[in-house]
């Protein structure tokens, strides 16, 4: 009960947060983003497109959770780019474990040997987000831009599952959903459960990575108008497999709206919680959000950042945001509904 009760009070903090404009509570995790480089080539990415070489040095990035550890912050998330592309992330994840700071990591996972995993076993990295875009191999390989990846993606979550044994690291997928593998996600369903993974999240293709609030209704990814029927079919069939547990890691309103989104219709329920909920460094060291930078961190703490007029103002801007990107982890769709998200977590779902 203990759990639930602070699960209920911060999504209460986290309501009045944004109704008022003003974090009254803390970010839940810190994103940092340890680099742009990525050994992939996705389709729907531009990160790997990025030519900058500006990263934070190991040093930046130790100064960095010792000031999240110090704010009483129990988490981090590890992203990229490709993390695994840096020579030092098992420095990083080595000190971060010193300090007992739970860390997520976001991974294509074709870099990852046996040694590797032994070491991300024994630390303290709770999660893996596995991205997987097709249930076949050459529709995974197709959006991701190199052969062999599927495959290889499979061997780490098989070498996981051989080596982690009462270890309770969680590893997830996430799928981005496009028109190349529509027809592909309740088998990728399917796969993630053949696999013993303990969930699957789906994200609507974005037109633009490096500013999600772009629009363009000719992107070749998205969902054409001929294919929306199949859509429709394949969200309700998501829905009706969410409604028996949560393997699916989106909301049932999150699912109805990306419905809408491939349809361009207004999201008009849909509450965006960025800016309040976690924050995210950028590898040039800003502590940034889609509106924006909040400030530069070799001026500022990550603390002081994050409660500045800067990051007030851009909070406003997300608020009044008319074209959401429905990333799962900017939404708390169930926040907007206290009563029924108490009621919720009380009956456990």
């Amino acid at each position: 009960m203990h759990w639930k009760l602070k699960k209920i009070s911060r999504m209460g903090g986290l309501y009045f947060s944004r109704l008022l404009n003003k974090p009254l509570v803390k970010p839940s995790t810190i994103t940092i983003t340890l680099t742009n480089r990525c050994n992939l080539y996705c389709m729907m990415c531009d990160h790997w497109k990025n030519k900058s070489k500006e990263e934070l040095s190991l040093e930046k990035i130790k100064n960095i959770i010792d000031q999240v550890s110090k704010w009483g912050i129990k988490g981090i998330d590890l992203s990229g780019g490709e993390p695994f592309v840096r020579k030092d992330i098992f420095d990083i994840i080595q000190y971060a474990t010193k300090k007992n700071i739970a860390i997520n990591i976001t991974t294509n996972a074709t870099l990852l040997d046996k040694e590797k995993i032994e070491k991300l076993i024994n630390s303290s990295v709770t999660r893996i987000q596995i991205s997987l875009d097709g249930a076949k191999a050459e529709t995974h390989d197709l959006i991701r831009g190199k052969k062999g990846s599927f495959r290889k993606v499979m061997e780490t979550i098989d070498c996981f599952n051989k080596l982690k044994g009462e270890n309770d690291i969680k590893l997830n997928v996430t799928t981005v959903i496009m028109k190349q593998n529509l027809s592909e996600l309740i088998d990728l369903i399917k796969l993630a459960k053949e696999l013993k993974l303990n969930s699957i999240t789906f994200q609507p293709v974005v037109d633009d990575n490096l500013d999600i609030r772009r629009r363009n209704m000719l992107n070749p990814l998205r969902i054409p108008n001929s294919q929306l029927g199949l859509m429709d079919k394949v969200i309700n069939e998501i829905i009706e497999i969410r409604k028996k547990g949560p393997f699916i890691g989106n909301s049932i309103q999150h699912l109805e709206s990306i419905r809408k989104y491939f349809k361009n219709q207004p999201l008009k329920r849909i509450k965006c919680y960025a800016g309040f909920n976690f924050g995210v460094i950028a590898p040039n060291g800003k502590l940034w959000s889609c509106m924006g930078d909040f400030s530069n961190l070799d001026k500022e703490t990550v603390k002081n950042s994050w409660l500045s007029t800067e990051a007030r103002e851009k909070r406003e801007m997300i608020k009044k945001c008319k074209s959401p990107c429905l990333y799962p982890c900017y939404l708390s769709s169930n926040t907007d509904n206290l009563l029924q998200a108490t009621i919720n977590i009380l009956k456990g779902k």
